[in-house]
């Protein structure tokens, strides 16, 4: 059995620390499974050998095994098409991938991913998708709001988020993100009576495996972590672990971190992670996801058509 650990961090730097946690989990079943074999590889050490109809992937020069399952680490923010022809290739090759191109495609555009859970009658924040000046200064004029959350599509941990406290506010802040060259940015209306905090929920092949609410400090609105949010862990309650599964499985992802809000009229989906960090959860809530995330890696590989 191989299974594969895939690194999108730069050469530059070491493999992260939840990446090393997912290959030492797989390497401890290994008395369970035999032959498992988990190796874990940067996509820049990869190449795509193509001809006569045959599609080889090369690891630092040499051609590869067939691997039963890939478990791509995609921690990269632009150029989403170019970062993700290996994983379709090995997908191409039969290769099981968790999580899947196309999901991942979803998840990393939030416009995308509005629009998905918006149209599966999943409740989202209000959202709306400007792309000129003039689009914008018709929804300022039309909104009964005053503070709004301004989103970049492709951002993460908390960067390209802002908040505008006013129409006016808005109006300057895109104008100096756009600096008179405007692309599409997310509006969403701002849910003051969150008080700064939301809910994580991890969700792994379809269940809700560990939550906790986050809390942005007294001085932010962002309740990411990294931005110096505090967390506790919860009970998730059937309502949460609903909306987390059903927000998980409407982008058909196998593994993601879905971020829930309370707003006056119940919990609304914030976003879905494809690519979700597991540290602070785990520290927080005690659930060992990285083992959760390996298990699921063997028991994909054990159903691979391939091997049957």
């Amino acid at each position: 059995m191989k299974i594969g650990i895939l690194s999108y961090r730069s050469k530059l730097f070491e493999f992260a620390e939840e990446e090393l946690r997912i290959q030492n989990e797989l390497n401890a079943l290994n008395a369970d499974v035999l032959n498992l074999n988990a190796d874990l590889f940067r996509f820049a050490d990869c190449a795509l050998s193509m001809n006569g109809g045959i599609s080889n992937i090369l690891i630092n020069g040499e051609f590869t095994e067939h691997f039963d399952v890939i478990v791509p680490r995609a921690s990269f923010l632009n150029k989403i098409n170019e970062h993700l022809f290996l994983i379709e290739q090995f997908e191409s090759n039969g290769t099981k991938t968790l999580n899947s191109a196309k999901s991942i495609a979803f998840a990393k555009n939030k416009i995308k991913t509005m629009q998905i859970l918006n149209a599966t009658q999943i409740p989202i924040i209000k959202t709306s998708v400007i792309s000129s000046y003039e689009a914008l200064d018709s929804f300022l004029e039309d909104s009964e709001e005053s503070k709004f959350i301004l989103k970049n599509p492709f951002g993460t941990f908390g960067s390209g988020v802002v908040l505008a406290e006013s129409k006016k506010s808005a109006r300057s802040v895109l104008d100096a993100i756009w600096k008179g060259s405007p692309s599409s940015f997310m509006i969403q209306t701002f849910i003051e009576e969150s008080n700064g905090a939301d809910f994580r929920i991890f969700v792994i092949n379809g269940e809700a495996v560990a939550g906790m609410q986050r809390q942005a400090k007294h001085d932010e609105f962002r309740s990411n972590i990294e931005l110096g949010a505090s967390s506790q862990p919860i009970v998730i309650t059937k309502e949460l672990e609903d909306l987390a599964v059903k927000s998980a499985r409407a982008l058909e992802l196998d593994i993601a971190g879905v971020d829930i809000i309370q707003t006056k009229n119940g919990y609304a989906v914030l976003e879905v992670n494809a690519n979700p960090g597991f540290k602070n959860i785990e520290a927080t809530t005690g659930v060992n996801i990285a083992k959760k995330i390996a298990e699921l890696a063997v028991a994909s590989a054990k159903a691979s058509p391939v091997r049957k």
